[in-house]
């Protein structure tokens, strides 16, 4: 706007001295200024229609903490340089509803591109949304600027919370087997290659769990009781129920998912395939992601991230009905509460503002 009331000014004083003095050079030079409008004009439109802009996240999972990089990258189909290209990139957090606004100025050349690099970092995890909000193009005097036009597609990158290795195979009461597989320690189950105890014979037990062996020696019928193998006999319950606002809403849900995170993290590095059950008050159903491995577990804490925190609590447990819990499958819950519980009876309480140290020493 200054540069403007600046050109006009000019032509003002260029037209006082044309009409004062009887000047050639000043009635010329007048003429040019007032046809160098209409021309800067046409150059803007030019140019605008000759730039377009792209949005580029090279990671879309990365650290808390640590800086992460969203480009980008503008480009100039006409034969003229583009001198000064003001971009602006917004972020959008749903969980805390903010919105940021960075803006660069970019110099791209004719027929080439330019990539504006933006270093962000945050101090909390979850998913924020990346869409370019504007790109400006100037004629070479600033006099007119037209914004060029932007897809609407918006990029996501998730923030993972910080992960701590647990012992989850002690936590859970598991033990190894010399194949490396994982039983409990504390329930039995139906797999005949490891044997979980021997008792005295019950009625209605199977005649392949005899141990004739044993029963021979003790003048007493005894059972095998089999293991219960860890491969799909885990199920986590994520209760997302809080009432808080604002920060303490964002602080509180970064704790979670630290927890949450660590505790999946944790199983599927030790071979523990589980499924992780919320409830998403969005869609008004309960969602489950079966976890195999840890880049399930950063796939699952995104998609529970989407589904957010509802405020009325939920018995998801009792809503899920995809699959048949066994009633000797291992369960566990957690609560925006800190509260983590094991088959039903509550192991540990976590601070929130001391997750980091309570998980390094977590011992149940």
């Amino acid at each position: 706007m200054k540069k403007k009331v600046s050109y006009i000014a000019l032509i003002i004083c260029t037209l006082a001295v044309a009409l004062f003095w009887d000047n050639d050079i000043a009635r010329t030079l007048l003429s040019f200024e007032l046809l160098l409008v209409p021309c800067l004009f046409m150059l803007s439109v030019y140019l605008e229609r000759n730039l377009s802009a792209s949005l580029v996240v090279p990671d879309r999972y990365v650290p808390k903490g640590e800086k992460f990089e969203v480009d980008v990258h503008v480009s100039n189909a006409s034969v003229l340089p583009m001198s000064t290209v003001p971009v602006t990139l917004l972020c959008h957090s749903r969980l805390s509803s903010r919105e940021s606004a960075y803006t660069r100025d970019a110099f791209v050349t004719p027929g080439s591109g330019s990539s504006l690099c933006f270093y962000l970092r945050t101090g909390y995890c979850g998913k924020l949304y990346f869409n370019i909000g504007k790109v400006a193009v100037k004629d070479y005097l600033s006099l007119f600027t037209r914004e060029c036009s932007v897809s609407e597609h918006s990029s996501s990158v998730f923030v993972l919370p910080r992960i701590h290795m647990l012992d989850m195979a002690r936590v859970l009461g598991l033990s190894e087997s010399v194949d490396g597989e994982l039983f409990s320690k504390l329930r039995h189950g139906e797999d005949s290659s490891e044997v979980f105890d021997i008792r005295q014979y019950r009625r209605g037990d199977s005649l392949h769990s005899f141990h004739w062996k044993l029963s021979a020696k003790t003048n007493d019928f005894m059972v095998k009781e089999y293991s219960l193998p860890m491969n799909e006999t885990a199920f986590i319950f994520a209760d997302m129920s809080y009432k808080g606002t604002g920060d303490e809403r964002v602080s509180v849900m970064d704790a979670f998912l630290e927890i949450l995170g660590s505790v999946s993290w944790s199983m599927a590095a030790a071979s523990m395939k589980h499924n992780v059950i919320w409830w998403d008050d969005k869609e008004k159903r309960v969602m489950s992601r079966f976890v195999a491995s840890e880049s399930d577990t950063y796939s699952m804490l995104e998609q529970l991230c989407e589904s957010g925190i509802y405020e009325e609590p939920v018995d998801v447990g009792a809503l899920y009905e995809n699959r048949e819990i066994a009633a000797d499958s291992n369960t566990m819950r957690l609560g925006m509460d800190g509260c983590f519980y094991h088959n039903g009876v509550r192991v540990k309480h976590i601070d929130y503002d001391k997750v980091d140290e309570e998980l390094t020493v977590w011992e149940i």
